[in-house]
């Protein structure tokens, strides 16, 4: 199943809250009104950095949910949001679709964390797909770019048209001679194996580490593994890519 469809990408700013955070969402989607779905980066809604802990609140989280669910049924847009979910006294790392009727489903939870991530959060065990009029779509999150075999094992049997990439990748940050240095050629290979469009959302700046450059650059790549669009390296905005006339533009937002 896949039709035509404009695609928004929300390079959008970090702020340090889920309040500032969820102001943000709401806002690129009541101004993208004219898409069809909007992507955004891993953990959207807490941002990425050392508060994380303390933005953590289920309370806090459901209720910036219930006002993103409010805006995509207001715009009539299918959104893909980044944020932890918490079940009791465990924490994932989730990325859920949000559809033009306010609805959420599926949750995606990641299930390779780094190190580090692994300390917070609990991994998930599965990668289901959504069955939507616009496509069929999945997701990995950051670093499981590098889990090709279990990721195209998982999916090949549904057949995705859209694969969504969120994450948190600095191109000038990788370490030599690691699996980061590999995450864009283990896409590729994604792409090709399942010949499905890859669809990356990466945040454009560090809080914790405002002096970094090279985050940001997010890419599309097509089902035969070749890089069809990219966004600006260490820039706030929103890519807008066309599935029709394979055009590409780089907007701005209030």
């Amino acid at each position: 199943m896949r039709c035509s469809l404009k695609v928004g990408i929300a390079q959008m700013s970090m702020n340090w809250t889920v309040e500032e955070n969820t102001k943000t969402i709401c806002n690129i989607i009541s101004e993208h009104r004219d898409l069809d779905i909007l992507v955004f980066p891993e953990l959207a809604i807490t941002g990425f950095h050392r508060e994380i802990k303390k933005q953590t609140q289920s309370s806090i989280i459901e209720n910036a949910l219930k006002e993103i669910s409010t805006q995509c049924k207001k715009s009539k847009i299918l959104a893909f949001i980044g944020y932890p979910l918490v079940k009791g006294r465990v924490v994932y790392n989730a990325y859920a679709a949000v559809n033009e009727q306010g609805c959420i489903e599926p949750i995606w939870c990641k299930i390779g964390l780094t190190e580090g991530e692994s300390t917070f959060f609990k991994p998930g065990y599965e990668r289901p797909v959504l069955k939507h009029k616009l496509g069929v779509f999945s997701t990995y999150l950051c670093r499981e770019a590098s889990d090709v075999s279990s990721v195209v094992e998982q999916l090949s049997a549904e057949s995705p048209s859209y694969i969504l990439w969120p994450s948190y990748i600095g191109k000038r940050e990788l370490p030599f001679k690691t699996e980061s240095a590999t995450y864009d050629t283990d896409s590729a290979k994604i792409a090709r194996s399942l010949v499905a469009m890859v669809i990356q959302c990466n945040w454009p700046h560090s809080l914790n580490n405002p002096k970094n450059h090279g985050l940001g650059g997010s890419k599309i790549i097509s089902n035969n593994g070749g890089v069809i669009a990219q966004l600006p390296f260490d820039e706030v905005c929103v890519g807008v890519f066309s599935t029709t006339t394979q055009s590409f533009e780089v907007r701005k937002y209030v």
